[in-house]
C-alpha cells in the first residue's frame, strides 16, 4: 500500500481520499453488482459455451477415446472431492492474491468467507483500489487454474489437464459473470469490493487530483 504522500501506480487509494476525501465523493457513488445467486445462475448458463470453448476442440483433435478415459479418471470420488475443495481454497487465494499484487492492498484489507446463501466461498477485499487492477484480481483464478491448464491439455493431447482447465473454467464462471457486470467501469476509476454482491461500488469514475493512473 502506497504510504501517505507517497506514489504508486497500481496501489490502493491513498486513506484520506478513501472515505471521506473530496477526490472521492460517497454520494455520487453507484454500484456494478449483480446477487450472488445472479451470478451462480449465469455461470449455469455458460456451460454450453465453456463446453463448446473448451472441450469440443480437444474432441476434434484427440478424440473421444483419449477425453473419455481422462474424464474416468477425474471423475472417481476418491480424486474429485479433496482436488476440488483444495482448488476452491487455491482459487480464493489467486483472488487474494490479486489484490495484493496487483493492487498493492494489506493482507489485513482482505477478508475470507463464505456466502451460505449462494453457497460461494469469497476473497473480499475492502480497501479501495484502481478498477482495473481489481479486474485483474477477478481474472487471475480462472485464467491460473482453468484457462492455462486446458490449453495445455489441447495441445499436448494431455486430457486430464484439459478437464482439469474445465472445471476450473466453470468454477471461475462467477467471476465471468462479474467481469462482465463491470465491464463499463473504465479500468482508471476507484472502486471498493462490494460486501455482499458480486462486483464492485464505484466511487470515482476519472482519476483523482494527485492519484496516479491504475492498470
Amino acid at each position: 500500500m502506497t504510504e501517505p504522500g507517497g506514489s504508486d501506480p497500481t496501489g490502493v487509494v491513498p486513506p484520506d481520499l478513501e472515505g471521506n476525501g473530496s477526490a472521492v465523493d460517497p454520494a455520487v457513488a453507484y454500484d456494478a453488482t449483480i446477487s450472488m445467486v445472479a451470478a451462480n445462475l449465469i455461470a449455469i448458463g455458460l456451460l454450453p459455451l465453456f463446453v463448446a470453448v473448451l472441450l469440443l476442440p480437444f474432441w476434434l483433435v484427440w478424440g473421444s477415446a483419449v477425453l473419455g478415459a481422462g474424464f474416468r479418471s477425474v471423475a472417481r470420488l476418491e480424486v474429485m472431492i479433496p482436488l476440488f475443495l483444495g482448488l476452491v481454497v487455491v482459487h480464493e487465494g489467486l483472488h487474494a492474491a490479486g489484490f495484493l499484487g496487483f493492487a498493492h492492498v494489506r493482507r489485513e484489507d482482505i477478508r475470507f468467507g463464505i456466502n451460505w446463501k449462494a453457497l460461494s466461498p469469497y476473497a473480499h477485499c475492502r480497501a479501495a483500489v484502481r478498477a482495473g487492477a481489481y479486474k485483474l484480481a477477478v481474472a487471475l483464478p480462472g485464467f491460473v487454474l482453468g484457462v492455462v491448464p486446458a490449453v495445455i491439455g489441447l495441445l499436448t493431447g494431455d486430457a486430464w489437464l484439459a478437464l482439469w482447465g474445465f472445471f476450473m473454467v466453470i468454477a471461475a464462471a462467477g467471476d465471468v459473470a462479474i467481469l462482465w457486470a463491470i465491464r463499463g467501469v473504465p479500468r482508471d476509476a476507484i472502486v471498493r469490493d462490494h460486501p455482499s454482491r458480486a462486483g464492485c461500488q464505484v466511487l470515482a469514475q476519472t482519476p483523482a487530483d494527485g492519484i496516479p493512473e491504475g492498470l
